[in-house]
């Protein structure tokens, strides 16, 4: 049975009884009244706080998250990221909110008047905001399953290993370090976390024993590949359009590799430029590196565009100066053509420069007629 409370930049947000329970239960076991509801105000506000960092991270990949108190803590539930990359950034934002709070406090405490700390609540709530947000984020760190760190560890291990190895080494070194715990007897004073630690280590029996699937193995994209094969090939045939044409249909692709994403963006950039999508071209550049190509796909992006600041200051980078001497000379006597147009007495090039300057701010690349090619 779930309540919703309120939602949180459009964020539902729901109780179910269970976290009922656990309060009944923090309550039957403390002795102080108001310490025990300056505990529950804390840790509640802190698993918000937690699972909204992650629902704000999935809210930004359109995956409709919403979040879950529950009795074993907060659940932040959304629809399935297409890449293992947008999972390891939701997974981390949750301990990382948790993280900052206890940062903020720490601030708090360190810069509080004194009177604020002689008042006992404040005192109370700093140490009780410390202790969650920063020793609980810290544990949820670990590689244990289902802990944030367990899932993130896991998305590692199916980097390194097969699925079924990186299941196994994920739920075996969970199973390891549960018992560590237990051995050490650090969690064996409080009958409540000794209860989550059993259950914790019976999630990751059930696993290895099939009876239980663990999150989705996403399959590499095979497809996206030929795509980005057939795109390249377009693009060195001048076939530009149709590169840009593909490299749109990669960008649609789900699970693509890093390097074919990275790759697939810089043939869209170029593709781009060379058709005229200039300011397009900019966004799909902007994180490419600046090899000979790029800084001339972007020279024509600024010098079409009229953004002569951001141009000048390419023309002067280290980018630019990484060209050919000849390169460098062919692109200023049209960039700026106007500079050029006394230079040589007797030459009709600047002039012709100049001519074309005038004329409109045309595809620079095509002027020049540079070879379509990947340096």
């Amino acid at each position: 049975m779930e309540l919703h409370l309120f939602d949180i930049a459009d964020i539902p947000v729901r109780v179910s009884l269970w976290y009922g329970l656990l309060l009944l239960y923090w309550f039957r076991g403390g002795e102080d009244a108001r310490g025990t509801l300056l505990w529950i105000i804390v840790v509640t506000f802190s698993i918000l706080i937690h699972e909204l960092g992650h629902a704000l991270v999935a809210r930004f990949y359109r995956l409709r998250p919403s979040i879950l108190l529950h009795g074993l803590g907060g659940l932040c539930n959304h629809d399935r990221a297409e890449r293992d990359r947008h999972d390891v950034f939701i997974i981390a934002a949750g301990p990382g909110a948790g993280l900052l709070l206890g940062l903020i406090t720490w601030v708090l405490w360190r810069e509080a008047p004194v009177t604020w700390m002689m008042n006992p609540w404040f005192y109370q709530v700093v140490r009780m905001s410390l202790y969650v947000n920063i020793a609980w984020s810290l544990v949820n760190l670990l590689p244990i399953w289902p802990l944030d760190g367990g899932q993130l560890f896991r998305l590692l291990m199916l980097r390194l290993f097969k699925p079924a190895r990186a299941e196994k080494a994920t739920h075996y070194t969970a199973l390891v370090l549960l018992g560590v715990a237990l051995a050490f007897g650090s969690v064996r004073g409080t009958s409540l976390l000794l209860m989550l630690v059993l259950w914790t280590a019976w999630s990751n029996v059930t696993a290895l024993r099939g009876n239980a699937a663990s999150e989705p193995v996403r399959t590499v994209n095979r497809g996206a590949k030929e795509l980005l094969a057939e795109a390249q090939q377009a693009y060195s045939e001048q076939d530009f359009r149709e590169a840009a044409r593909l490299g749109h249909l990669l960008r649609r692709e789900s699970n693509v590799g890093e390097s074919v994403a990275r790759e697939g963006l810089l043939v869209l950039g170029l593709s781009s430029a060379r058709v005229g999508e200039h300011a397009e071209a900019l966004v799909y550049l902007r994180a490419q590196p600046e090899t000979p190509e790029v800084v001339e796909a972007r020279i024509e992006c600024f010098f079409a565009l009229g953004r002569d600041g951001e141009l000048n200051q390419l023309l002067e980078g280290e980018g630019f100066l990484r060209l050919p001497v000849e390169r460098q000379k062919d692109i200023l006597g049209i960039v700026r053509a106007e500079a050029y147009q006394g230079a040589a007495a007797g030459d009709g090039a600047p002039a012709a420069n100049l001519v074309l300057y005038r004329l409109g701010r045309l595809s620079l690349l095509n002027r020049l007629r540079v070879k379509a090619r990947f340096y």
